[in-house]
């Protein structure tokens, strides 16, 4: 990874439905996905300002908040993508 590469990863409040090619790798069923996206927490990766990743999550349990809220990962998904990495190393000879 060079140095100049970013990654982050930010709660999406609003307009869920975008990052719905990435979403569909996790749940292929778009009408599984509309159930849970709008009352879920959804989760983008970026790398260098590219969504590569998401996860949504729900609270399963009404009852509990907080630290004590029972959370369910429900689709969780990301590109296949290599970050290459390279690395020289200089030339050696042998002689004999």
């Amino acid at each position: 990874m060079r140095t100049d590469d970013n990654f982050s990863i930010t709660e999406i409040d609003n307009d869920k439905k975008q990052y719905l090619p990435l979403l569909l790798i996790g749940d292929e069923s778009e009408t599984m996905i509309d159930r849970y996206l709008d009352n879920g927490t959804l989760y983008v990766g970026l790398f260098n300002g590219k969504p590569i990743a998401v996860c949504v999550t729900l609270n399963l349990d009404p009852n509990t908040d907080g630290m004590d809220m029972v959370v369910g990962c429900l689709n969780m998904s990301n590109l296949d993508i290599q970050i290459k990495r390279s690395f020289s190393e200089p030339e050696r000879r042998h002689q004999h």
